[in-house]
């Protein structure tokens, strides 16, 4: 029950960061234009880094300063690889909860992957391992193996806990044991685990000195704050082996871990109201403005000036700009709100479609295999043409009017821009196209379309009628 349960917190951290990922990342880049994205994709990984921060500072909590490694115990092997730096802190849980079978297990595992390790890996594999041969052999029958380990660290100056923990295990197996205790009060003890582990093996050392007494104080504090690990066992094995008349209640204070997490905390509750803050004040600059141009020149980063609006119309209660965006254009919705001093905007919707539909590939093959019939390639061209005008006009229709509750009118004229000339001889479900034409000096004229009365949801029969041009003749 505690290894289902311990899965199912790992799978559901997993979740909740991908699935957050997934959520805001979907409504940016479906939402906001390219500009404007990048400011939100840097603030998107800047709030996963902070939480994945809150997330990782919340198990170190209940690890290290709870000694509760069952309940993430699931979350270390899901995230088990063929990789040392993820089978190292699997074997080192392992050890915690006295899981040998296990450890074994991974044991073969890293040796196969001893040649690819860091010096920094190899350090902690053969540490690891040899806690792991102690308790099958003893320190007695591992003395060899320690000097050795003990002449591969003491050259290496920034291993200087390494180098404690093995010199304390070579006292050991020398059975030294107030040497040993020397050795234990030279560690920093910055953990509640680190300050179970070394009680643990101060009140070993001092049952084997025997001066109960000091036995008992360490033990008890190894037995009280050990949590799920295996030095409470290990630590009442000792303490029912103890005289009666040392064993007084005492009094287990922790070391103030609690202020290391509290402050990490602090820090990334202050960085996620930061990074939160900063988000609204860019949101609000850059959506709010005097004009239609100011705006979107502050969400696209360009000159106000060479905005260039190609149609603008009121629908009901707020005002409609549709913009040229080189390949794209955008369709935008304004909340104007007027004043004695300036008029004030705000941007409320944004969309963009794409200024050209993409040539459809199906008719293209159809009309190589029936280049030799005119009137068979007359067909065909018909229906690029209209395939192409309905892409475009379903897209407009999809994107920008589709479930948009502002555009829910009964009396709504759908608008849309397209620089297809074809679109002045295209009818949609049997219905003429409102087209107005708009020349413009230097540059290629692009057509107003509206419709009425259709229903966005259904399908749409797009018609070419052909009186403009005459294809396949």
């Amino acid at each position: 029950m505690g290894k289902y349960f311990s899965n199912k917190i790992a799978v559901g951290l997993i979740v909740v960061i991908y699935g957050g990922i997934y959520a805001v990342f979907s409504i940016v880049l479906m939402s906001k234009d390219i500009a404007f994205k990048l400011d939100y994709i840097i603030m998107t990984i800047l709030l996963v880094h902070i939480g994945i921060g809150i997330i990782r500072t919340w198990i170190n909590w209940t690890v290290n300063g709870k000694c509760n490694l069952k309940s993430f115990q699931g979350y270390y092997e899901l995230s088990r690889s063929n990789k040392a730096k993820n089978l190292l802190p699997l074997l080192w849980s392992y050890l915690i909860l006295g899981y040998y079978e296990k450890c074994s297990k991974v044991i073969k595992e890293l040796e196969t992957l001893y040649s690819k390790m860091t010096d920094d890996q190899k350090v902690t594999f053969r540490i690891y391992k040899l806690n792991y041969q102690i308790h099958e052999n003893g320190h007695t029958s591992m003395r060899t193996e320690i000097e050795e380990l003990v002449h591969l660290i003491e050259t290496q100056k920034d291993k200087k806990e390494s180098y404690q923990i093995v010199r304390f295990h070579l006292y050991c197996a020398e059975e030294d044991w107030k040497k040993a205790i020397e050795i234990l009060k030279e560690i920093k003890i910055v953990t509640v685990l680190d300050q179970v582990v070394i009680s643990f093996y101060a009140g070993k050392c001092y049952f084997e000195l025997k001066e109960y007494q000091q036995a008992f104080q360490n033990l008890e504090v190894a037995r009280k704050l050990g949590g799920n690990t295996k030095y409470v066992g290990l630590a009442k094995d000792f303490i029912d082996r103890l005289p009666d008349e040392v064993k007084e209640e005492i009094q287990c204070k922790r070391v103030p871990y609690c202020y290391r997490i509290l402050r990490k905390m602090l820090l990334y509750g202050f960085s996620l109201c930061l990074v939160v803050g900063t988000g609204f004040i860019m949101d609000h600059h850059t959506s709010h403005g005097s004009s239609i141009q100011e705006i979107y020149a502050k969400r696209n980063l360009c000159d106000e000036s060479k905005v260039d609006i190609l149609y603008q119309e009121k629908v009901g209660d707020y005002e409609m700009a549709i913009i040229n965006r080189n390949k794209k254009v955008a369709y935008c919705l304004f909340d104007k709100t007027e004043s004695q001093q300036e008029d004030i905007y705000e941007i409320i919707f944004y969309a963009t479609v794409d200024k050209y539909a993409k040539e459809p590939k199906e008719i293209n093959m159809f009309k190589s295999k029936a280049s030799s019939d005119k009137e068979e390639e007359a067909y065909y061209e018909k229906r690029k043409i209209e395939i192409k005008n309905e892409r475009l006009i379903c897209d407009v229709l999809r994107t920008v009017y589709w479930k948009n509750k502002l555009f829910a009118t009964d009396d709504i004229a759908y608008v849309g821009i397209s620089y297809d000339p074809t679109i002045v001889d295209i009818t949609l479900n049997g219905q003429e196209l409102d087209i107005t034409t708009v020349n413009r000096e230097e540059e290629a004229p692009f057509y107003v379309w509206k419709v009425k009365d259709i229903d966005i949801e259904g399908p749409k029969d797009v018609e070419y009628k052909n009186t403009t041009k005459s294809l396949g003749n």
